[in-house]
């Protein structure tokens, strides 16, 4: 009884509940590839994002990037009109235990990414800056109603950088929690 037991908990924490989990990039994505972004909401890139990538929806499923190919360029900050990838998700993000969001940025710079999240796409949450390539973001203390959102939104934070790779590039965001576990 104790084995079915600690099998049949082995079995949710690794995707029993959630779906098929996967591996990419060393992190394991409880929901699979439902887990990635489907939808890309808004995109307006700034100075220095090229036309090479500036095709947003390369950022949509699981990462893909290989041979600088599939990914998209935020391109800089401008003083009022911040350089801005909106994501959607087709299950919730929620703040689970550890890290919650895995950014995927690649190219040959490493940017700051400011980051928010929506329950609606309209009012926004902010999560905070990130730093580094690929990312692990843990969204406690993140308030929310619910603790739950559906978008994410992603920020250029520095001024500099030239084409085609200024500002973040985005090759896939994934969630790591797992929405079914902690509802």
């Amino acid at each position: 009884m104790v084995w079915f037991a600690i099998l049949m908990g082995l079995s949710v924490a690794h995707g029993g509940r959630c779906g098929d989990g996967l591996e990419f990039g060393g992190q394991y994505f409880p929901s699979g590839e439902r887990a990635f972004a489907t939808k890309v909401v808004a995109y307006r890139p700034g100075p220095g994002a090229s036309e090479d990538y500036g095709d947003a929806s390369t950022a949509l499923g699981v990462p893909d990037w290989a041979e600088g190919k599939g990914a998209v360029s935020l391109g800089t900050r401008q003083k009022k009109t911040p350089a801005e990838l909106v994501l959607g998700f087709d299950i919730d993000i929620v703040d689970g235990k550890g890290a919650d969001l895995f950014v995927f940025e690649v190219g040959p710079l490493v940017e700051r990414t400011r980051l928010a999240v929506s329950v609606d796409g309209h009012d926004w949450v902010k999560v905070g800056i990130i730093k580094g390539s690929t990312r692990a973001v843990d969204l406690a203390g993140t308030p929310a109603e619910g603790g739950r959102w559906r978008y994410l939104r992603l920020r250029s934070v520095d001024s500099h950088g030239k084409a085609p790779w200024a500002g973040p590039d985005i090759d896939a965001v994934g969630i790591l929690s797992c929405p079914l576990l902690n509802s």
